[in-house]
């Protein structure tokens, strides 16, 4: 039996379910909570203080990750180990460029080197693994699509299967399939049998969660289901689409065997000014006496998001001044776009001279070491030497030359258009005139010996680099950055503490690229392309200056605690729900296509609305 327990945000939908597993619980009942993973510590923490030790430790407490690998591990499934992420990525360029060797591409032809297409098939490919689609189901749906999507679409097939194909090769297997197995083996085991399964903070779910809950439906005892969502006796329209969907759509599996208790009163909050927004706003509760508006919850418009963060700033200046018992750290900014507005943020509280600490990884693709690295396979992956790839070089931080060498190097390559093989000519030789007269204004001979330097240098890393497997290249490289190491100088502790977190990405991405193709030999250009990819998709994350800072948070992911001020931003973007724009390899269009012809992949349209 289904049971739905619906209702608005802060109607009580999750006390009524704990209470439900209470009763069960002191019935001597084989009790499941699955909670989202994000929210596992939260969960239990309340959990345990709603039934007591005792109860608390007669359930057991999953994500739907950690349920499957718990099923997997009981029935005795899953032998292989697991790719990580990198490694994952590097498969995945190999089974492109196999596709490519074999004429599989030609729509994806044009995209396939680029780090950014692996990373957008990559992203896709998630998505497809947790809607539980395999890419031999997509070959056979291919078929029946229409002309574009139709070659598009058995083009990425093949490249999923040659994907699927590296990672057996290799020994691995694909974290995110396991749901999928996992619900074959508890179907076959009957792993649900005389179980009772409660499941909250879900509002909708992926095409391989819905495998699981299919076989929980058939197998347990009862699965009681909490669920943001309207009232479904209310003929009007409602606000949350996705968890409507979502209920509709299990009373559908459950074979119309599913009962719903609503919530209609809200709960959350005895702060009236938090009761009248959500009850006034949302238009959830059903009570006849409306909440206390006091004047502590403020909704603001702004034109746009540059006006927001500017009076965000002049705001919190005002408060710490006319509150001395505020502290920074008490203060918190919710970002719902942090693509737009965190940048905005960070330059806005410098100029207010505000302390803050921004949760956003940044990229390790623009620090010093790793553009050092990047400059250096891209010269020696080149058949001709590359004026301004040089001088980059030169330029670099972790370079011996001085600065006015440098600068007098640069200067004579550029009034003398020196590229390509004017490298290897000497630009001082005292046989000849006219390289003697070039010279002489560059500082004659002290020219030619930078010159003899620098190709030296480069030409001895060549040399190791060619010809060898790639164990040998990463072992050369990794002696070149030691080397270069101590150049490097780091005047404070943030400095220090940054360059080590990027130094140990790089070397675990090298570790990885060694890993999965140590033995082979891989051409220079390929071997960067490697690189790149990995090193475009690490971040690292720096830890707050001050502990007394303004925190800037993602609004999906944060977790506050007890904060006293907290100011949301760009809530409604004059859309409201907000528009949801998929990127990647393909549209909404052609994805609302897919959904047409039983290639659906979960949570991608509608439900994201909500």
């Amino acid at each position: 039996m289904l049971t739905c327990i619906l209702g608005g945000c802060g109607t009580g939908k999750s006390t009524r379910l704990m209470e439900q597993l209470r009763r069960a619980l002191e019935d001597g009942k084989e009790a499941i909570v699955l909670v989202p993973e994000q929210f596992s510590f939260e969960e239990e923490k309340k959990l345990y203080h709603h039934l007591g030790a005792v109860l608390f430790n007669k359930m057991q407490t999953y994500s739907f990750a950690t349920i499957s690998k718990h099923i997997l591990r009981t029935c005795g499934g899953h032998t292989e180990g697991y790719a990580t992420e990198q490694e994952k990525l590097l498969y995945l360029y190999q089974a492109v460029q196999e596709c490519l060797k074999q004429k599989e591409l030609e729509l994806l032809k044009k995209r396939s080197n680029s780090p950014e297409f692996i990373l957008s098939l990559h992203s896709v490919i998630v998505k497809m693994r947790k809607a539980g689609i395999s890419g031999m189901h997509l070959l056979e749906k291919s078929a029946s699509l229409p002309d574009r999507l139709r070659g598009k679409m058995k083009e990425f097939a093949k490249i999923l299967m040659m994907y699927d194909k590296i990672l057996k090769e290799n020994g691995c297997s694909d974290m995110l399939e396991d749901l999928t197995e996992a619900s074959a083996d508890a179907n076959l085991h009957g792993y649900f049998i005389g179980k009772h399964v409660f499941i909250d903070e879900f509002d909708s779910f992926n095409g391989d969660q819905y495998q699981l809950l299919e076989v929980m439906l058939l197998q347990a005892e009862s699965v009681t289901i909490a669920i943001r969502a309207d009232n479904p006796a209310e003929t009007k329209t409602g606000i949350f689409v996705g968890g409507n969907k979502t209920y509709y759509h299990l009373r559908e599996l459950s074979g119309n065997s599913c009962r719903y208790q609503y919530c209609a009163e809200y709960r959350r909050s005895a702060e009236t000014d938090l009761k009248a927004v959500a009850t006034g706003i949302l238009q959830h509760s059903d009570s006849e006496t409306p909440a206390e508006y006091r004047g502590n919850v403020r909704i603001l418009e702004g034109d746009d998001p540059v006006s927001e963060v500017e009076y965000i700033c002049a705001e919190c200046c005002r408060l710490l001044q006319e509150n001395e018992n505020l502290h920074c750290y008490e203060i918190a900014v919710a970002v719902k776009q942090p693509e737009v507005y965190f940048s905005l943020l960070e330059r806005a509280m410098k100029r207010y001279h505000l302390p803050y600490d921004l949760s956003a990884p940044s990229p390790v693709l623009h620090t010093d070491l790793v553009r050092h690295f990047l400059t250096l396979l891209e010269i020696l992956s080149s058949e001709k030497w590359n004026t301004e790839l040089l001088l980059r070089y030169l330029k670099s931080p972790f370079s011996h030359y001085a600065l006015e060498e440098v600068s007098t190097l640069e200067h004579f390559c550029f009034c003398y258009s020196i590229d390509g093989e004017n490298w290897e000519v000497p630009f001082f030789d005292e046989n000849d005139l006219i390289s003697v007269k070039r010279a002489d204004a560059f500082g004659g001979i002290s020219v030619e010996e930078s010159r003899l330097s620098i190709m030296n240098e480069l030409k001895k890393l060549r040399s190791a680099c060619q010809d060898v497997d790639v164990n040998t290249i990463c072992n050369t490289l990794y002696e070149h950055l030691e080397s270069k190491k101590e150049l490097y100088k780091l005047e404070t502790e943030g400095e220090r503490t940054e360059f080590v977190m990027v130094w140990n990405i790089l070397m675990e991405i090298m570790e990885n690229v060694n890993l999965c193709h140590g033995e082979k030999e891989m051409p220079m250009k390929e071997l960067y392309q490697n690189f790149l990819l990995l090193l475009q998709s690490s971040h690292f994350s720096t830890p707050p200056q001050t502990l007394n800072s303004i925190r800037i948070v993602d609004i999906r992911t944060a977790r506050l605690n007890d904060p006293k001020v907290i100011f949301a931003t760009g809530v409604l973007n004059t859309v409201y729900p907000e528009e949801v724009q998929i990127s990647g390899m393909f549209s909404n269009q052609e994805l609302r296509e897919m959904e047409e012809y039983d290639i659906k992949i979960s949570r991608l349209l509608p439900e994201l609305h909500s």
